[in-house]
């Protein structure tokens, strides 16, 4: 497909209301954003601007693991037992859970099962069918985590790259 026909489907799938974060940096794009901006980055596919960096959602269920771990081992709460942990360890698990689960749910509909969006949600969701529930927020957590330094790298070796290199020149007689 050339470019003209992938922006049709760009402008298409965003009038339509759909997510269209595949075409574009797994970005949360939607029709308040700015798309043309999007449409004319297709050649070269680069960005100026940051889709943000992940950090919130895994800074809230950090403090909330933290927080459930102290109560239920440290304190040992009455209150914090049955129903309380598992709705507690859940609230902490949605901020770093739900994207990748919708991203595996995603990925599913177009065909593509066993990828690692998929993989992570069966691990954690069996963390909490079995009773782990402290277990399923910190493997989500720790890939989530993982997910924003890998982005990071990216980035920073995207802007190494585009920096402009400057080169000394140097005689035999210069030492190094």
């Amino acid at each position: 497909m050339d470019k003209n026909g992938i922006k049709e489907n760009l402008k298409t799938d965003v009038f339509q209301g759909k997510n269209i974060a595949a075409h574009c940096c797994h970005a949360d794009l939607k029709t308040n954003h700015d798309l043309d901006h999007h449409i004319s980055q297709l050649d070269d596919h680069e960005h100026d601007h940051d889709h943000g960096d992940g950090l919130w959602p895994a800074t809230i269920s950090f403090i909330m693991l933290i927080i459930g771990l102290v109560i239920q081992h440290l304190f040992s709460v009455p209150l914090f037992t049955g129903w309380v942990i598992v709705v507690w360890y859940l609230l902490a698990y949605i901020p770093v859970g739900l994207p990748v689960l919708q991203e595996a749910w995603h990925s599913i509909l177009k065909g593509e099962v066993f990828n690692e969006f998929f993989l992570m949600g069966i691990a954690t969701i069996g963390a909490f069918t079995i009773g782990e529930y402290p277990e399923g927020v910190a493997v989500m957590l720790f890939y989530a985590v993982g997910e924003i330094f890998q982005m990071k790298a990216v980035e920073r070796s995207k802007n190494y790259h585009k920096r402009p290199k400057r080169f000394k020149k140097r005689t035999w007689s210069q030492s190094p």
